[in-house]
C-alpha cells in the first residue's frame, strides 16, 4: 500500500502537478490605438514631414468610423495622425496592423504611401499604385524597437486623386 501512494505521488510530480511551477503566461491580442484620440501630427513633430507637400490643401482628412479610422483624400492631398502607445512594447513584440482601402481613383497614375510610425521608426510602409483595386493589408510583424507610452504612433498616407483608406487595427500580443 505504501509503494503505491508512493507511485501517485511521483507521477503527479513528474507529470506537472507540482503546485510550484510557475504560472504560464495567456498571450493575447490588445489595441495599442483608440480611433477617438487620433489628432493632426504637427509639422515640427511629424516624422516625415519632408513628405509633405508643397501645395498642402487640406481640411481635418480623417475621422473615427465604426471602430477604424477613415482616411479620406478629397479633403487633402497628405494626412499624418498620432497619438500616445496606450502600453509599452519590448523589441521582438509581435504586432497585428489591418489596413483596407477602396478602389482607388485618380485622373493621372501616381502611387500612395502607407507607413506605419512608432516614435520615428518606420514599423510598416508601402507604396500602391493609382489607380487600383479595393484591397486589404492584414500583417504580422514584431516590434524593431523597444517603446514607451510617451512615443508617439502615426499614420502617415499621401497620395493622388479623391480615396478613402481604412486603418482599422494596431495590436500587440501581450501578456494578460
Amino acid at each position: 500500500m505504501i509503494s503505491a501512494r508512493l507511485i501517485v505521488v511521483a507521477s503527479l510530480t513528474v507529470h506537472g502537478c507540482d503546485s510550484a511551477a510557475p504560472p504560464v503566461p495567456i498571450l493575447s491580442w490588445v489595441p495599442l490605438i483608440d480611433h477617438d484620440e487620433w489628432v493632426p501630427t504637427p509639422l515640427v513633430t511629424d516624422p516625415l514631414a519632408s513628405h509633405r507637400p508643397f501645395d498642402l490643401r487640406c481640411k481635418r482628412p480623417f475621422s473615427p468610423e465604426h471602430d477604424a479610422l477613415e482616411i479620406d483624400t478629397r479633403t487633402c492631398n497628405y494626412a499624418s495622425a498620432s497619438q500616445p502607445l496606450s502600453r509599452p512594447l519590448e523589441v521582438g513584440d509581435r504586432l497585428a496592423i489591418r489596413m483596407w482601402w477602396y478602389p482607388l481613383a485618380s485622373q493621372e497614375p501616381s502611387e500612395a504611401h502607407i507607413a506605419l510610425l512608432l516614435g520615428n521608426e518606420i514599423v510598416w510602409e508601402e507604396h500602391v499604385a493609382i489607380p487600383g483595386p479595393a484591397d486589404v493589408r492584414e500583417l504580422e510583424l514584431e516590434s524593431p524597437a523597444s517603446f514607451g507610452v510617451d512615443d508617439e504612433i502615426t499614420i502617415h498616407l499621401h497620395n493622388h486623386g479623391y480615396n478613402n483608406w481604412i486603418f482599422e487595427r494596431f495590436d500587440a500580443l501581450l501578456e494578460e
